[in-house]
């Protein structure tokens, strides 16, 4: 979720953008040059499905600029509530608009012409790449913007970089839960009417499952200590050691997979690691109570948040009836043509009800030139945590996006989602490309998606500490939390797909055409790098002389990429290929078994 933890604490925090090349007697940023519009490189969208215009401030240059950002929505968006007034047997109803239905005729043009000018300043760009990234959860959405303008000018020349942004910080998620949504319905008189009510059940319930919560984060911590103790982690084993020397004929070769290394030391993994845990462990459980209070109910409301991103509410589809649309067509419409009442109800639904990222998705399958031009770029789509979900929504919903790799990093989908929504994505190009074999030469290429999934050692996945380093609150990453508190799995296939071991379980049942295609990869930790052997360098800084191999070992590690020059050191190049393909085998023998 959040890039420096996943903890609910470290979500309270909300970071500080400022900058020292140039500050106001307030204390605020004064840009010292004119600022970029960063609008073609930033989607971003409220919890409704509105599409929000981002408001970028710069400061400083290069490597010492300080970005900040704010947002408003986007014009004509808000259109709830849309409905032609009482009239008069002799009045017409296009005397009697209120003003919410006056921008439902006037349709989303604002939103269409925002995509317009994206899509064509990528055209007008010709970069050899598009790399569109989707953050997760626990994130500020304008703290999301301005890491959104930083990449936009740091993923380096001829890559066209587009940061897709949703409100998913905590506390405004857990208020609208508490104040505005009932059963998945915006419904805000009902939600305050009933926020004792709501406010019992999030306390009292937590209470209730204290015990069975605190018993799961204690086999949790045993996990941690012996996983090779637990049938599934042995399991796993055998299933990755079956992959990895599959006979040169059999399908299986075809499935890229990578694990590394936990290579501290023994006094660091269990005593240590123990010993600190036997400290903190009387502040654990009462965390365990807030994680639950203030974990469960946001989870579910950000999940929601990932489909209104696509589709709106009912509540914003105009309160017309037929009568009314009759005499409305009628009318001189602002930005439409003369249309029937039946066109035009269909119309009016339709803008209504498309959340703004189906549109963004739809400009995507068909904003951009041929893929049978020889330069067109090529395309890929990145999700962290909840953004892996968020782009299971779009690989299901629109299968003609061109896209060459899908990467998931620290996925918080499930494997039922991978095999329902991926999976699908995938075949259906093998599908394509037999058609176009069949068809006259000269026709459009068709695009075979490269997906990878990239996961946390398992170690470090079920040992991680929050908040920071503290270790006040139950361990394990965000996906630990999910499977064992926050989601609930109902059957294996609901565990979260980020996690290493739950990917390479669900290998076999990966259909055998698309297994070509895929990558699964395990980060290590603390893996030494040898002076005989040049270790992987995933950081921005080339020049990183660390002895251990910097990698990610927390889930909000995962695309980390701060401010500041000082930072380069320990930035990820997460849209970098050298990021998610398997390393080369390693020439130094591992001193002990996974």
């Amino acid at each position: 979720m959040r890039r420096n933890s996943a903890s609910a604490f470290s979500a309270l925090i909300v970071p500080i953008l400022y900058c020292h090349t140039a500050l106001a007697k307030d204390g605020s940023c004064v840009p010292t040059e004119p600022t970029t519009s960063y609008e073609h490189h930033i989607f971003a969208v409220d919890e409704d499905g509105n599409a929000l215009r981002p408001k970028v401030k710069k400061c400083g240059t290069g490597y010492d600029a300080r970005y900040s950002a704010t947002h408003v929505i986007l014009e004509d968006e808000d259109v709830r509530r849309a409905k032609v007034q009482h009239h008069g047997p002799t009045q017409s109803p296009c005397d009697t608009l209120n003003d919410q239905m006056q921008v439902a005729l006037r349709g989303r043009k604002p939103l269409y012409d925002y995509l317009e000018a994206m899509f064509a300043d990528i055209r007008k760009s010709k970069p050899k790449e598009i790399i569109i990234y989707i953050h997760g959860g626990l994130n500020n959405i304008d703290s999301a913007i301005a890491k959104s303008a930083l990449l936009a000018d740091r993923v380096g020349p001829d890559v066209y970089f587009i940061g897709i942004c949703w409100n998913s910080n905590l506390m405004p998620t857990y208020d609208q839960h508490l104040l505005g949504i009932r059963e998945g319905l915006h419904e805000p008189t009902r939600a305050i009417l009933t926020v004792p009510a709501m406010l019992l059940a999030d306390i009292g319930g937590a209470a209730a499952r204290l015990p069975l919560n605190a018993t799961s984060f204690i086999e949790q911590d045993l996990y941690t200590a012996y996983p090779r103790l637990f049938g599934r982690r042995r399991l796993a084993e055998r299933r990755y050691d079956q992959i990895k020397n599959a006979a040169k004929n059999s399908k299986l070769q075809g499935l890229t997979v990578m694990d590394a290394k936990d290579q501290r030391p023994e006094v660091d993994r269990v005593a240590l690691d123990f010993g600190r845990w036997l400290v903190t462990y009387p502040i654990k459980l009462p965390s365990t109570l807030l994680l639950d209070i203030f974990g469960v109910q946001p989870w579910k409301n950000m999940l929601r948040r990932t489909r209104t991103m696509f589709e709106r509410e009912s509540e914003f589809i105009p309160h017309l009836t037929y009568r009314d649309a009759l005499a409305l067509a009628k009318c001189p419409l602002v930005t439409h043509e003369q249309v029937n009442a039946t066109q035009l109800l269909d119309q009016l639904n339709y803008t209504g009800r498309k959340g703004a990222m189906w549109h963004f998705c739809r400009y995507l399958a068909t904003g951009l030139w041929p893929r049978s031009e020889s330069k067109c770029p090529k395309v890929t789509l990145i999700g962290h945590s909840m953004g892996a979900i968020v782009s299971c929504e779009m690989l299901q919903r629109f299968h003609a996006m061109p896209l060459d790799n899908v990467v998931f990093e620290a996925a918080a989908c499930s494997i039922a989602d991978f095999k329902t929504k991926v999976v699908p994505f995938l075949q259906e190009q093998n599908l394509r490309a037999q058609i176009a074999e069949m068809r006259p030469p000269n026709t459009s290429h068709v695009v075979k998606t490269h997906f990878y999934n990239l996961c946390l050692h398992d170690d470090a996945e079920n040992s991680e500490k929050n908040p920071g380093e503290f270790d006040l609150s139950q361990r394990g990453s965000l996906l630990t939390w999910i499977d064992t508190l926050y989601q609930s799995p109902e059957s294996e296939n609901d565990r979260t797909f980020g996690r290493w071991v739950n990917a390479i379980l669900a290998t076999d049942d990966f259909p055998s055409d698309i297994l070509d295609r895929i990558t699964i990869k395990e980060f290590g930790r603390d893996r030494p790098r040898k002076e005989h052997e040049k270790g992987p360098v995933y950081t921005e800084d080339r020049r990183d002389t660390r002895n251990v191999v910097t990698e990610p070992i927390k889930h909000g590690q995962m695309t980390r990429f701060e401010q500041t020059s000082q930072k380069r050191r320990t930035n990820f190049k997460f849209w970098s290929k050298e990021y998610w393909k398997r390393e080369p085998p390693s020439t130094t023998p591992s001193p002990s078994p996974h």
